[in-house]
């Protein structure tokens, strides 16, 4: 939908896109005309707005707005799974909270990791396990962790939040 446009005269000094948004303003010699045909006097035409380049949080190469793991750097972008599936999901392998097996989906084996990891016995990753453990929107992993993840794979609510180390900063 198009709500207007702007037409500049190339002969003076215009305004200038710059990383930071808008940069110089200049003195246009003509009023404008707005969408009723009315004309509006230069002095009351504000442009606003610009382009800021999109944010890179993790420094992967990436984007955030088109990074499925925005605040860990995962440069091939892998999802190999969500919550009982193997089936993309739009969340990297990387940030799927409850996932601790390394296969990027979260099975029966992701809850039994995390019961084994709060219990204090040794796990294959333990380092992994505790940076997805987070699905409650709790600070660590603890017990209710383990129980939304087991709630969720019967199919119970509540479900998983992405709020694991890995996925929020």
């Amino acid at each position: 939908m198009l709500l207007g446009g702007v037409e500049v005269d190339a002969t003076t000094i215009q305004p200038s896109l710059t990383l930071d948004g808008v940069g110089t303003l200049a003195a246009f010699p003509t009023s404008f005309v707005n969408t009723a045909g009315v004309n509006v006097a230069t002095p009351v035409v504000q442009i606003g707005g610009g382009y800021n380049a999109p944010s890179d949080y993790d420094v992967d190469a990436r984007s955030d707005d088109l990074d499925n793991c925005p605040f860990t750097a995962n440069t091939d972008q892998l999802d190999r799974g969500g919550l009982i599936t193997f089936e993309p999901d739009g969340t990297g392998d990387l940030c799927q909270c409850g996932e601790s097996t390394g296969d990027g989906a979260i099975f029966a084996a992701d809850t039994a990791v995390v019961r084994q990891l709060l219990a204090g016995l040794a796990v294959s990753q333990p380092l992994l396990a505790q940076a997805r453990c987070s699905v409650s929107g709790s600070s660590g992993c603890d017990v209710a962790d383990a129980a939304i993840l087991r709630r969720s794979l019967l199919g119970l609510l509540p479900a998983p939040l992405t709020a694991c180390e890995s996925a929020v900063r």
